[in-house]
């Protein structure tokens, strides 16, 4: 099956979902997401990790597989999203907080385009779940 984008992904694969538990920083464990999911959240999303850590030690890509991953390298993002991929339905790249502008991660990639674009770029090209 080819990979759904835009209107079609969020119809099918989130089923139109409307009720979405944002990332919450030190908040959004995977017993908080199962109990939000219990409570009705269509959609819940994990806390953020870093990328590099998560590529090279197989203990940290153990203990928080089913967490969200922050990157500011091309390559980097996509060597751990091909990781995840098959653990879920999309990748995000977004996080709106304050220690992503201090790493330079998520919305703050926003200044600098061209950075965003090359991520995003390869990320589907190279990916078998949507990058939102």
């Amino acid at each position: 099956m080819p990979k759904l984008q835009g209107f079609e992904f969020w119809r099918h694969t989130l089923r139109g979902a409307c009720h979405v538990v944002a990332p919450m920083v030190d908040q959004s464990e995977l017993a908080w997401r199962l109990l939000s999911r219990r409570q009705g959240a269509q959609l819940c999303y994990t806390a953020m990790l870093y990328a590099q850590v998560f590529v090279c030690d197989a203990n940290y890509r153990k203990e928080n597989l089913y967490c969200e991953f922050c990157a500011n390298d091309p390559e980097v993002f996509v060597q751990v999203a091909l990781l995840a991929q098959d653990y879920c339905d999309a990748i995000d790249l977004g996080c709106p907080q304050m220690i992503a502008k201090r790493g330079h991660y998520g919305a703050f990639l926003q200044d600098e385009w061209n950075l965003l674009q090359r991520i995003i770029l390869l990320a589907h090209e190279k990916l078998s779940v949507p990058v939102t």
